[in-house]
């Protein structure tokens, strides 16, 4: 019965420190892929005004004023949602975008690995289970015994097992 206990601990706290892991990474790769999206979304925006401004005639002043500061925008909003993804990288201890991948296929094998632990958590409470049941009914057939004729029993068997332990032990050292 210890064994299936211990069994069972060291399953629940490995679960829990799986589950524990996934829940923080989880959002965090959620943010970054919204991260990726933005970063792409604005880069397109602005190589889109880019191609706008320079098709724009010089004469069109207040024009090409506003794709200027237009374009000079998207580049610092760039920049900031550029630092947030190397924090992002820095958190998920990647050093670049292929080290993302690297931690999906972390997450997914935790997550076989927890069903797994959820199956061995199952088989050992059944074990468990049938033990203490085992246990039950030997307490109960034990409660039907008498005590001192149990002592008793002891009483005549003892002489023939120590002389048998002396043999023993005679042969051994000779």
């Amino acid at each position: 019965m210890i064994i299936f206990r211990y069994q069972l601990n060291h399953i629940a706290k490995g679960k829990r420190s799986m589950r524990k892991y996934i829940k923080s990474v989880i959002p965090e790769l959620e943010r970054y892929t919204g991260l990726v999206q933005q970063i792409k979304d604005k880069t397109k925006e602005r190589k889109n005004l880019l191609a706008e401004k320079k098709e724009t005639p010089f004469y069109q002043l207040p024009k090409l004023h506003d794709l200027s500061q237009r374009i000079a925008k998207l580049t610092e909003e760039l920049e900031e949602l550029k630092s947030e993804k190397a924090a992002l990288l820095n958190a998920l201890d990647c050093t670049d975008d292929a080290g993302i991948s690297d931690v999906k296929k972390q997450i997914a094998t935790m997550e076989t690995a927890l069903k797994n632990l959820e199956k061995q958590e199952s088989k050992y409470s059944a074990e468990l289970g049938d033990a203490l049941k085992q246990y039950a009914e030997l307490k109960a057939q034990a409660s039907d015994f008498d005590s001192v004729e149990l002592y008793q029993a002891r009483q005549v068997l003892r002489p023939a097992q120590e002389k048998a332990a002396e043999r023993q032990l005679e042969e051994t050292l000779q």
